[in-house]
């Protein structure tokens, strides 16, 4: 047992391994160098392009649901969820086309993060990797003649041939944290409320 410690001990004091170690060690660092490289390029892309990302953003969301998409404000999360761009809106509502007549905000978010694919950025595309709501209120209301302001989901319009080679909008995975979710269903006459610490 102590000739092999004692072998060891020769190997780690050897000059190869020495040569070899530090050859990783820096390699370690390049990438540590390259990847906050990296994220500084993004946030400084981010700055630069600011406006037009969350107006893409406002418009991907708008134009999936019969509502209203609302946020305060946003910003760029650096280094959170490399390598996707990670996009953290504040304050957040969504609202459906009736919620005049029953007064019941569907999402009120404290902050969601947006997970976005960089390459399809570059291109001035958005594609959603990943949705994290956070601190959050979620309040499904049913009425007694059945409407729900989940119906702000429902699609549009039907597909036409013209618009059946576009690519649909697709989020790979949501997530809740903090969120305090309420289904109050006037039809059935039941409601529900409770506290989500954490879903995926």
């Amino acid at each position: 047992m102590q000739q092999t410690l004692l072998q060891i001990k020769t190997f780690l004091q050897s000059d190869p391994f020495k040569k070899y170690a530090k050859r990783f060690g820096f390699f370690i660092l390049g990438l540590i160098a390259l990847l906050l490289i990296a994220c500084g390029a993004l946030s400084i892309y981010f700055n630069q392009n600011k406006a037009e990302i969350i107006a893409k953003v406002n418009h991907k969301i708008n134009e999936n649901i019969n509502g209203k998409f609302h946020v305060t404000d946003f910003h760029y999360k650096f280094l959170t969820g490399f390598p996707n761009f990670t996009l953290a809106l504040n304050d957040v509502e969504i609202k459906d086309n009736q919620w005049q007549n029953h007064k019941h905000t569907l999402l009120k978010a404290k902050e969601i993060e947006a997970r976005l694919n960089i390459l399809s950025l570059l291109k001035k595309e958005i594609s959603i990797h990943k949705i994290l709501i956070n601190d959050a209120q979620i309040y499904i209301y049913k009425a007694e003649n059945g409407y729900s302001n989940v119906n702000i989901f429902k699609p549009k319009k039907k597909k036409t041939e013209s618009n059946k080679e576009k690519t649909e909008t697709t989020i790979d995975e949501v997530n809740l944290n903090n969120v305090h979710v309420i289904i109050d269903n006037h039809l059935g006459h039941k409601l529900f409320d409770f506290d989500v610490a954490s879903l995926d």
